[in-house]
């Protein structure tokens, strides 16, 4: 369930240049689970609820988190994780196009 905090927040959401979600403490939470499928919708809600806007869009740190296998601490290993993340991005539901036309969007893998 999405809500503003104020009415004032509701009536400037479309002039804003950032948007930052608060959310509840347990919004996700799955345990020690990853919550990619889970959470497959969740940009798209929240896009749907704000309509439209200019702002950027900002999540809390790991709206998303995704498994990854075992990673080489080298540049390999690093380009292997960020393309996991990116893999998991593209799996989200997102096709509101009324909404936040950028979103930094915390992953965690």
């Amino acid at each position: 369930m999405c809500e503003w905090l104020t009415e004032r927040d509701e009536r400037i959401a479309r002039e804003a240049d950032i948007i930052r979600l608060v959310v509840d403490d347990q919004r996700g939470h799955v345990g020690p689970w990853i919550n990619e499928v889970f959470q497959r919708n969740f940009v798209n809600d929240v896009c749907a609820f704000i309509g439209e806007t200019r702002a950027v869009l900002v999540t809390y740190a790991g709206t998303i988190t995704v498994r990854l296998p075992s990673l080489d601490a080298s540049g390999a290993g690093l380009r292997s994780g960020l393309a996991e993340l990116q893999n998991a991005i593209d799996r989200l539901n997102y096709r509101h196009r009324t909404g936040p036309k950028s979103i930094l969007l915390g992953i965690d893998g």
